[in-house]
């Protein structure tokens, strides 16, 4: 259906909650209202008798649906069940990703900030994904199509491969309005069982080779941060603490420019990461919107498929535990010599960006190993 021929609508699950007053009203609904939709939520309604039956029906007319799971409050967390139940669009957002349920996170999860300096991110992309639904570009993943496909036969918004845009290409970058990269709208789209499956193995290859190299670069590093903080306790000990003055500022300088390199190099492997991790999602939501339709497909070839993934999340968490601690150790630093200070605290917040893609990109690999199972199985 030609979304910008009709009337969009747009409807809001959140906690009835005075907190969350402002962020519907100046963070979600008036960017959508730009973007052309028409945007409620169960108690903006007129009917204050049935609110579930309000919400039942909001999400049953709803071209988008997007739900705050702060706080994981019970009501939001049923509504979105029966959002994704009935095979709608939906993006959910939340004030702290880390409390999501892991296996969620695949499905256009997003953390936004009341902070006035941050807050107009979310404005931001809930507009590029409004305007992303009314072209029809938009991509958006489920877990009942993955899981259970046959019961979303009837619902298009999910079922349906988004139109190309600038570049459907099975090898082109698939990055759109995820979170991630709200302002490219390049999409990998129109892509079949085989093409999905083709850009899921070679995203994940991509994926294996960008965590590997984060994870021997972050190894190193962490040695020669190591071989510094000794060389420190070293002086110390021979020299005391008015004698060793110099030599330990020189230590901390070099390790000061080693973690400035760290953060230039890390920076964008993190880019390559979101690209590969973003024509991942887009394969793997193509193999589950074509898996039924693939009878005759060679089970070797899925077979093959599913061991590079394996051999794929092996890889994922080793990365990840090493950004992850080694973040934690730079954010847990106290304050030294200021070259030090400074480039601990930067390298600290690239590393931990690493580690929150990487652990995006752990759940997105248990969703496509998942799919390939009960493609295999089915």
């Amino acid at each position: 259906m030609p979304e910008d021929a009709e009337v969009s609508r747009a409807f809001v699950l959140m906690p009835f909650e005075a907190d969350f007053d402002d962020v519907y009203t100046e963070l979600i609904a008036a960017p959508l209202q730009e973007a052309g939709f028409e945007v409620s939520r169960a108690d903006s309604l007129l009917n204050q008798r049935n609110i579930l039956a309000d919400v039942v029906a909001g999400i049953a007319r709803a071209d988008l649906v997007i739900a705050d799971v702060t706080g994981l409050n019970p009501n939001v967390m049923y509504e979105l069940g029966l959002a994704h139940a009935l095979g709608k669009r939906t993006v959910m957002i939340t004030r702290e990703i880390g409390s999501l349920p892991f296996d969620l996170r695949p499905y256009r999860a997003n953390e936004y900030s009341v902070n006035f300096a941050r807050a107009r991110a979310l404005a931001d992309l809930l507009r590029g994904i409004g305007e992303a639904v009314r072209s029809g570009t938009a991509d958006f993943s489920n877990p009942v199509q993955d899981f259970a496909p046959g019961a979303l036969e009837a619902t298009p918004q999910v079922s349906v491969a988004p139109r190309a845009s600038r570049d459907s290409s099975p090898g082109a970058s698939s990055k759109q309005p995820d979170g991630d990269d709200d302002k490219d709208d390049r999409v990998s789209v129109d892509l079949g069982f085989l093409d999905g499956l083709e850009l899921l193995g070679t995203s994940s290859e991509r994926l294996f080779e960008v965590s590997n190299a984060i994870g021997a670069r972050t190894g190193a590093v962490g040695d020669r941060f190591a071989d510094g903080s000794a060389r420190l306790e070293q002086i110390r000990k021979n020299l005391g603490k008015d004698r060793g003055l110099q030599p330990s500022l020189a230590v901390m300088r070099d390790m000061a420019k080693e973690l400035d390199t760290y953060s230039k190099d890390l920076k964008p492997l993190n880019d390559e990461l979101r690209e590969a991790l973003a024509d991942s999602v887009a394969g793997a939501n193509a193999v589950a919107r074509f898996r039924l339709d693939a009878e005759g497909q060679d089970p070797s070839t899925l077979t093959g498929e599913l061991e590079s993934l394996s051999r794929l999340g092996e890889a994922l968490i080793s990365s990840y535990v090493s950004t992850s601690d080694f973040s934690t150790l730079l954010a847990g630093l106290p304050p030294m010599q200021s070259d030090l200070t400074v480039a601990s605290r930067q390298a600290a917040s690239v590393v931990a960006e690493t580690a929150s893609i990487l652990e995006d990109a752990q759940a997105e690999f248990l969703r496509a190993e998942s799919i390939l199972r009960g493609r295999i199985e089915h």
